[in-house]
C-alpha cells in the first residue's frame, strides 16, 4: 500500500517582494474617482444611411429618432460589407444595428441570403420579431428554425427560399444533417 501524498503545492507565498514601483500605481489607483460619463453624440441620423425610403419609414413606424452607438458605427460597416464585432448592453439596439443593413442588403439585391445563428429559442424568437417589424412590406422571406417545435413547417421555409434564417445551432446542426439546409448560399452570417 503506498503511502497517501498531500497534493496540495504551495502557489501563494505570503510576503513576497513587490515591484518596484508597484506601490505608487497602487496608490494611485485607489485614489482615482470615476469620471463623468460624457453623453454619445452620433455621427449620423437614420436619414443619413444609405437605405431605401421604405426602410427609413418602417424604422420611423417603429419610434427610432437617432440610432443609438452601436447602431451608428455599425449600420455603416455592414452597408459597406465589413465585418464587424460590436459589444454594447442590453437595449442599446444591437438587433436593429445588424438587421437594418441586412435587411437593405436584401432588397437591393435578392440573392443576398442572411444566416443569424442564435444560442437561445427566445433570442431567436426576439429577433424574429424585430425582422418581421423592419421588413414589413419589403417582400423579405424568412425562416425560423428552432427546437421544441415542428420541424415540417420550417423544411417548407427554407424550401422557399428564405431571404434569412435565424435559428439555434441545434436545429441548424438537424436541417444541415437532412440535406434541407445549405450553408453554401449565405454571404453573411451573424
Amino acid at each position: 500500500m503506498r503511502p497517501q501524498r498531500n497534493f496540495r503545492r504551495p502557489f501563494h507565498r505570503p510576503n513576497q517582494a513587490r515591484a518596484p514601483g508597484s506601490g505608487a500605481i497602487l496608490a494611485a489607483i485607489r485614489a482615482a474617482s470615476p469620471s463623468a460619463e460624457v453623453p454619445y453624440v452620433p455621427h449620423h441620423t437614420f436619414e443619413d444611411f444609405a437605405i431605401s425610403d421604405a426602410l427609413k419609414r418602417t424604422i420611423a413606424a417603429k419610434g427610432y429618432t437617432a440610432p443609438t452607438p452601436i447602431q451608428d458605427q455599425a449600420i455603416p460597416a455592414v452597408l459597406a460589407g465589413r465585418d464587424v464585432i460590436g459589444i454594447a448592453n442590453t437595449g442599446t439596439g444591437k438587433t436593429a444595428a445588424f438587421l437594418i443593413p441586412l435587411i437593405e442588403k436584401i432588397s437591393r439585391d435578392r440573392n443576398q441570403r442572411v444566416l443569424i445563428v442564435t444560442p437561445t429559442r427566445e433570442l431567436a424568437l426576439q429577433i424574429g420579431r424585430e425582422l418581421g417589424d423592419f421588413s414589413r412590406g419589403l417582400g423579405i422571406r424568412w425562416a425560423m428554425v428552432i427546437g421544441g417545435v415542428g420541424v415540417f413547417r420550417q423544411k417548407q421555409d427554407i424550401r422557399a427560399e428564405a431571404h434569412v434564417v435565424i435559428g439555434t445551432p441545434g436545429r441548424l446542426k438537424d436541417l444541415i444533417a437532412e440535406r434541407v439546409l445549405s450553408l453554401s448560399g449565405f454571404r453573411n452570417v451573424v
